[in-house]
């Protein structure tokens, strides 16, 4: 009697021990391109020659409950290459950040649009996969689904129920969910907010009006760091405009721009130098002629200061800038001599009077009254 039911345990164990390592059925599995050829991440889905034809998949295990890597695919996945699910555009999605989840009966999840995809309606290949939806044409991304917002200092998503913070895009677009995939493992920025933004009927997004983002590669969330009413735009990096790179001043690499405030240093040196012999000798300071160099001198001086303080200062805001060239111009017209008269008087005669002649590049000095020129200067 012992024996016999012994035998029965034996049986049964047995039967389950079968049960549990019992192969799995064959299903068959289309490849996109050939096992030579891979499906590139980025432009159209035409197959492109590769060199490796190693597989580096992470399939989820039903049974033991997590992800395995396969260097290769599973026995019972019967490969059928250069194979395309049939639809006027499969679209085409990724493995990568386990945004899509490959089962071991050869289905996919598809987190961004919450589908189960059967083996008939996708084709695999090393890193993407095409498959045939009936997604509508209207369809706008919310980047983390419901029930929650994106974190942009740990570059993830948050559980946040709160029902005020909805996304509204209007009646005619529908909101579905799930990030634009970045290439080259680059992570989403935040470049702008959606009441700023602009969505029109090909389903682009006019952002500031300055970006324009095309359907698919943008996603809409509220962003915990900055939350508010409306919702900021998420995109890839490769997404945007390349920004413009600064050319290299000229100034490092011309010696002409070095030369050039050493020169007017030096000039500046000899002009104040100058105006310090002019004020040690104050017999001459009566003298029309001495005054007139007195003022080109110091004008002079200031100009050629103010062009050597933006030769050494390199590159500069716009104010100062500006300040600095308004400064240097109006040295510069006050140097020339505009004014239109001036008298000093002079013992005898009444006084003398400087006359500049619109026109005429020189000064006549006449004394009031008899028309006589006493000095002439030309500059």
């Amino acid at each position: 009697m012992y024996s016999m039911k012994t035998l029965v345990l034996c049986l049964l164990v047995c039967v389950t021990v079968c049960g549990t390592i019992r192969k799995p059925k064959p299903v068959v599995i289309l490849k996109c391109c050939k096992n030579n050829e891979y499906l590139p991440l980025s432009g159209d889905n035409k197959c492109v020659q590769n060199d490796s034809s190693s597989w580096h998949i992470d399939i989820f295990n039903g049974r033991k409950g997590h992800f395995e890597m396969h260097t290769s695919l599973p026995e019972h996945w019967i490969i059928k290459e250069g194979m395309i699910p049939k639809c006027a555009k499969p679209k085409k999605l990724f493995f990568k950040s386990r945004s899509s989840i490959p089962f071991l009966n050869g289905s996919i999840y598809s987190v961004e649009y919450g589908k189960l995809l059967h083996p008939d309606q996708i084709c695999i290949d090393y890193n993407a996969f095409l498959v045939c939806l009936n997604e509508p044409h209207n369809l706008i991304k919310k980047c983390c689904g419901e029930n929650a917002i994106f974190s942009e200092t740990n570059g993830t998503c948050r559980n946040f129920n709160d029902q005020s913070y909805k996304i509204d895009v209007g009646q005619n677009w529908t909101l579905g969910a799930g990030f634009p995939i970045c290439t080259e493992n680059k992570l989403h920025v935040v470049v702008g907010e959606l009441h700023k933004s602009k969505i029109f009927d090909n389903g682009s997004l006019l952002v500031d009006n300055k970006i324009i983002l095309s359907a698919g590669n943008f996603c809409l969330e509220h962003v915990l760091e900055h939350t508010g009413r409306s919702a900021s735009v998420i995109t890839c990096p490769e997404h945007l405009p390349p920004q413009p790179q600064p050319s290299r001043p000229q100034n490092e690499t011309d010696l002409r721009f070095t030369i050039y405030p050493i020169g007017l240093a030096i000039s500046v040196i000899f002009l104040a130098a100058t105006l310090a012999a002019g004020a040690l000798m104050p017999a001459s300071h009566h003298v029309l002629h001495w005054r007139c160099q007195t003022n080109h001198v110091t004008c002079l001086l200031l100009g050629d200061v103010l062009l050597c303080v933006t030769h050494l200062s390199g590159r500069i805001d716009f104010w100062p800038c500006f300040m600095i060239g308004y400064q240097r111009i109006a040295a510069r017209i006050a140097g020339n001599g505009k004014a239109n008269e001036l008298v000093r008087r002079g013992p005898g005669n009444g006084g003398v009077k400087l006359i500049v002649v619109p026109g005429h590049k020189g000064i006549a000095a006449q004394i009031a009254g008899n028309g006589k020129a006493d000095e002439f200067v030309r500059r």
